[in-house]
């Protein structure tokens, strides 16, 4: 059982943070070969998962009622303010405090995140509260991608049947990816893995999608804008991380397509002050949590509505990191849009070409999560697939 769970968790690293595992990506000797993952990593994964979750869980088949009951009795001792314990899951450092105090960091935070949420009082409440939230979350997601890795894993026969065959030239994805999204389409969800050669992708997807969809009104929504503002970047300080997509913030202007931030604004303001260390000594962002997701991705969903009631046949495009939107990711914005209209979702992923002719390497969490039984550059299977595998198509872009 533990080396399926450390798979698993392996899987969910590698869904939540893509290529920016800090590290942790560059340390498996091939994306694909999870299970030749390093003693080191095995170790790390099985001391995370007892220190996130009850610790009786690697030993016993605890049920998920149980499961939820312990980290609840852990939030709620966290919201008394008593939990010496959870300070020390995740050690979390730089800016908090610790001190007892009606006013700091971690309570202007838990208010600005949860307005209408439990009244807390004091800094170190809203600490702990934090703190109990991201292992609950951690243990909720755990569970949630058991589910998906095992239907994942049954599914591969069905998959292998359901793979369609196209044989066009590279040069030609981006036009062909463009002609496989449905003129019904209401949420046009593209996925990207964090790196500048699939920037340039999504670039020369705009016109592609302006020549599809004709005159319909496109509103392209992204992670790498703070809520509300345009695709001017006024504040290069501010954006230095996303500077690299001003190109195709401009190419979405060129072709009459509206471009509106979804980042909330507390993120922006902490972007980096709050982290926590893991057992490797690395440090990771909170909003790179699976906490710090759920919760940006609730504040996302309700821009997204605001832009749909504004603008209701509009084609509405979601840029952001694929973690954010795939289907079977937990809390994701893909899953809640697809339930009640036509969602399409493009996962791009990098492609690292393989020592034989016209395949690639394993790099994406479908790829590894199938033990790279998938090495085609294009891959699409039949609609219904798309709660199996998180996406309707996947493309490799190839590095530069």
């Amino acid at each position: 059982m533990g080396e399926n769970i450390v798979k698993k968790l392996l899987i969910l690293s590698i869904l939540i943070f893509g290529f920016q595992t800090h590290g942790l990506a560059q340390k498996l000797s091939v994306w694909g070969g999870l299970s030749r993952a390093s003693s080191k990593i095995t170790s790390f994964c099985n001391r995370t998962l007892k220190r996130c979750i009850p610790l009786n869980y690697m030993s016993t088949s605890s049920t998920l009622a149980k499961r939820q009951a312990r980290a609840y009795l852990r939030a709620a001792t966290a919201i008394l303010g008593q939990s010496d314990t959870a300070m020390k899951i995740n050690d979390f450092t730089d800016v908090f405090t610790k001190d007892d105090v009606n006013d700091g960091p971690y309570l202007e935070l838990y208010r600005k995140i949860n307005p209408d949420g439990v009244v807390l009082q004091t800094d170190k409440q809203a600490m702990n509260h934090l703190l109990a939230s991201i292992n609950r979350s951690t243990a909720l997601g755990v569970t949630e991608t058991e589910k998906v890795a095992s239907k994942l894993q049954d599914s591969f026969p069905l998959l292998l049947d359901h793979l369609k065959t196209y044989t066009h030239p590279e040069e030609e994805d981006i036009s062909w990816l463009a002609q496989q999204i449905p003129q019904d389409t209401q949420y046009l969800l593209l996925g990207e893995m964090h790196v500048p050669v699939i920037n340039d992708a999504v670039k020369d997807l705009i016109p592609y999608l302006r020549a599809r969809f004709g005159e319909r009104r496109i509103i392209l929504l992204t992670e790498f804008l703070e809520e509300g503002d345009t695709s001017e970047l006024d504040d290069p300080e501010k954006y230095a991380y996303f500077n690299s997509r001003q190109h195709i913030y401009d190419a979405a202007k060129e072709n009459d397509i509206s471009v509106l931030g979804l980042e909330p604004t507390v993120v922006f303001e902490h972007h980096e002050d709050f982290y926590f260390t893991t057992d490797l000594n690395e440090k990771i962002n909170l909003w790179q949590s699976l906490f710090g997701i759920r919760v940006r991705n609730r504040l996302w969903s309700n821009t997204i509505e605001r832009v749909r009631r504004e603008n209701p046949d509009a084609l509405i495009i979601v840029y952001a990191g694929f973690s954010h939107l795939s289907y079977v990711v937990p809390f994701s914005i893909g899953k809640e849009l697809k339930q009640y209209a036509p969602t399409f979702v493009a996962s791009f992923v990098l492609g690292i070409p393989d020592l034989e002719p016209g395949k690639f390497e394993p790099v994406s969490p479908f790829d590894s999560g199938t033990d790279g039984l998938f090495p085609q550059r294009v891959l699409r299977f039949e609609p219904g697939d798309a709660e199996i595998t998180g996406f309707d198509v996947q493309l490799k872009v190839r590095g530069k």
